[in-house]
């Protein structure tokens, strides 16, 4: 196979066979592949051999070898080989990657030092225990507070993904992880961060999925009032934004958690509706992994619901 067969590849089996993505990856010479699909190579790189298999040095030092040979790589490469650096404990190397990502995002040093820690905590959480992941999602959050995120940046999109990725990985968590305090308020102010930032960097989709996220952390966290809120206004997006119905898979899983929400609250009656309107979506997906997806929802809010009786 060549670079780009291998690439396609690694990416189709990372999640089932993470060793073999990795020894995939592993033959892939960068300088092979067309520059359009460097942004993959480089995520596979720390999400396998860092995340996944927990060799952050061997993440590390893959990163050096190729941004050796290409010193003009986009700014998302310098910030994968900040993270990898930082996690394979080797800071000279992280601070002088996070430097070129500052550069190459045209950012100031501040801002690209503060996203640079959010995707290392992002990429680090899967290996922690449910407090110490909440302590160093407030650590990685605290910044976005200040002063210097109060006005738009280069960088809004990038901080705003991570807090995704980070809200995304939390509302996930064993369900006895939800019941910790730090992690509990680590996961809200990952959501609503993820939803400030996207509303001023983003588009409607963005913001609409945001809000998906808000919905989701909530009805984790038990409050299926907020849930329903979120969902709601999520839903208003798609109707003002999506005549056309383009984003019916978004819709599908909206309706999913407004139906949660409500028969949580008790509505009964609404919450049927909105079930029913969601698994007619959902039939018509056409897709094995999105039905999947939608089926592992629904276990994981009859769970919550055994879990957190109303």
């Amino acid at each position: 196979m060549d670079a780009a067969a291998l690439l396609t590849e690694a990416d189709a089996c990372h999640d089932a066979d993470p060793a073999r993505a990795a020894g995939l990856i592993e033959r892939i010479d960068p300088m092979a592949l067309d520059p359009s699909r460097w942004p993959l190579l480089g995520f596979l790189l720390v999400h396998v051999q860092g995340e996944k298999l927990g060799d952050w040095q061997r993440a590390h030092r893959s990163l050096q070898a190729w941004l050796a040979r290409a010193a003009d790589a986009p700014a998302l490469l310098w910030r994968h080989a900040a993270v990898a650096a930082t996690l394979a404990g080797a800071p000279e190397a992280a601070g002088s990657a996070t430097s070129r990502y500052a550069m190459a995002a045209g950012a100031d040093a501040a801002r690209a030092t503060e996203v640079v820690a959010l995707a290392a905590t992002a990429f680090g959480l899967s290996a922690r225990p449910a407090g110490e992941a909440g302590a160093r999602v407030h650590a990685a959050l605290a910044p976005l507070a200040g002063v210097a995120w109060r006005d738009a940046g280069a960088l809004d999109a990038a901080a705003a993904a991570q807090c995704n990725n980070i809200g995304s990985h939390l509302v996930d968590r064993p369900l006895a992880d939800l019941a910790v305090p730090a992690l509990r308020t680590a996961l809200t102010a990952s959501a609503v961060q993820a939803e400030r930032l996207w509303q001023r960097a983003g588009t409607w989709v963005n913001h609409e999925r945001a809000l998906y996220l808000r919905a989701l952390a909530a009805s984790a966290l038990g409050d299926a009032a907020a849930a329903l809120a979120h969902a709601q206004q999520a839903l208003a997006l798609l109707d003002a934004n999506d005549p056309g119905g383009a984003e019916r898979v978004d819709r599908a899983f909206l309706q999913l958690e407004a139906g949660f929400a409500l028969q949580r609250l008790g509505r009964g009656a609404e919450a049927a509706a909105r079930h029913a309107q969601a698994d007619e979506i959902a039939a018509g997906f056409g897709d094995t992994e999105l039905t999947q997806w939608f089926a592992d929802r629904m276990a994981r809010n009859a769970a919550l619901a055994g879990a957190q009786p109303d």
